[in-house]
């Protein structure tokens, strides 16, 4: 047992006589990442209020001392609305998180307990937040992302656009109706609109490309990339996805500085076990295992079915749909296994939506800066991202009700999952002939899912 997790059953069991009780406790910490705030208002009282949710490093000090811990809190705010980086002083009745299933093998429980949280801190009445300090650096970063996100919703104010738009640059959580975001889950595209390692990588490489149209060197322009994506990451909130990716792209472009050959391997395994060696339990996250199939898939399948076609005209454009089928040979038999649901139209809308989605983030980083320079170009921009933003949510609720093609899958043994990424590793590795290659990739997968479905 590691000295974070003895931390963690110590506080517990402190607050275990509170959580049977009911009693508030009163908290001092500091607030970590960018709250998500939501306005209510109370009309009988004719008074508005702020439902403030964030992680919190603290420690209890009313009616018990304890060390500090890292909670999840929710809670409604009668005065100031904490922001990242600030001292707290707050009060709230403490339980465990609810175990609800998020699929048939993990729980909202399972899933903050990859984050090293275990207790949460709700308080569904009026409370009063104290801010004891307030960090200028933090406060400055604060208001340099609302000017961006402002400056990104200018013109489509209050729109399900402009909330899918903040969603896929800054990973705000889009306010969007509850069954638009099934949609996007069920079809396994929900990827597209959390920001994730596609999208930092779209951002990065599009700036290298750039840099390096002006005639920027490489070396030049990896040193200017690096501190963008740095401040990107502080200003996305250090979420986990964005920081693992971040982390791989850096180690990615820092083998210039060292004269070494670029190796996406070592930047992946570097970024990973950074991260597992501060938070242990991602290694029962989901997203973790996701975000790094998904990168066995662009590193070692995309390559071999990307060969054949090199040579054909239309090259960038087959590229896009290979690239999906890249990601879904290694993901899709997962969330078969744990969502017990496959889609074969989500291939589809993912292959087309990606170039969408790399478009839109293009647009919306120029329109983040922009703002502070024309408020008119930042407006006739995200009029363009409206527009493409609509396009996604049409797509979607098209391809889900008109092309209503799915399968459910009772029960996928893990071993099979074993022996298929057995297969497909073995065939990468020891088959030379690339399209026997694919042959046996494309064969291994098609037969995993369709024995999945006879099931």
């Amino acid at each position: 047992m590691t000295a974070n997790t003895t931390q963690i059953n110590q506080q517990a069991r402190a607050l275990a006589p509170f959580m049977e009780s009911g009693e508030p406790v009163t908290f001092e910490g500091r607030v970590l990442g960018f709250p998500t705030v939501q306005a209510l208002t109370d009309p009988l009282k004719n008074k508005s209020y702020s439902r403030v949710k964030f992680y919190c490093k603290a420690r209890p000090i009313i009616p018990v001392t304890g060390i500090y811990t890292k909670l999840l809190v929710d809670i409604i705010c009668t005065n100031q609305v904490p922001k990242i980086g600030d001292t707290i002083r707050f009060s709230a009745p403490v339980s465990y998180p609810p175990a609800f299933r998020l699929n048939r093998w993990h729980t909202y429980r399972d899933y903050l307990l990859t984050r090293n949280v275990v207790i949460i801190a709700k308080n569904k009445s009026a409370s009063d937040v104290s801010v004891i300090n307030r960090h200028i650096f933090f406060l400055l970063l604060s208001e340099l992302r609302d000017s961006c996100l402002s400056n990104l919703e200018s013109g489509i104010q209050e729109t399900g656009e402009a909330e899918l738009i903040k969603a896929m640059l800054f990973g705000i959580s889009p306010q969007i109706e509850r069954y638009i975001l099934d949609r996007f889950a069920q079809l396994g595209i929900i990827h597209i609109i959390v920001v994730s390692g596609l999208h930092v990588a779209c951002l990065s490489f599009f700036w290298m490309t750039l840099l390096q149209l002006f005639g920027i060197r490489r070396s030049t322009a990896c040193a200017i990339i690096i501190p963008i994506l740095l401040i990107y990451l502080f200003l996305a909130g250090f979420k986990v996805p964005i920081l693992r990716a971040v982390l791989m792209i850096i180690f990615y472009f820092s083998a210039d500085f060292f004269k070494r050959e670029r190796n996406p391997f070592h930047a992946c395994m570097l970024a990973g076990f950074l991260q597992l060696l501060v938070m242990p339990r991602l290694i029962f996250d989901q997203g973790f295992h996701y975000s790094f199939l998904a990168l066995f898939g662009l590193l070692c399948i995309y390559p071999v079915l990307r060969e054949p076609i090199k040579k054909i005209s239309l090259y960038k454009i087959v590229s896009y749909p290979l690239l999906t089928l890249s990601v879904w040979i290694p993901v899709a038999p997962m969330m078969a296994f744990r969502l017990g649901i496959f889609l074969p139209i989500g291939f589809i809308l993912g292959s087309i939506l990606i170039f969408v989605v790399q478009i839109m983030l293009d647009i919306g980083m120029f329109s983040a800066l922009l703002g502070f320079i024309s408020h008119d170009l930042s407006t006739l921009l995200n009029y363009s991202n409206f527009i493409l933003a609509k396009l996604i949510f049409i797509s979607v609720q098209s391809g889900y009700e008109r092309f209503d093609i799915h399968f459910y899958i009772q029960q996928l043994s893990a071993l099979w999952l074993i022996l298929y990424f057995s297969t497909l590793i073995s065939i990468i590795v020891y088959v030379k002939n690339t399209e026997w290659k694919i042959i046996g990739i494309l064969a291994a997968f098609s037969g995993i899912m369709a024995f999945a479905v006879s099931r």
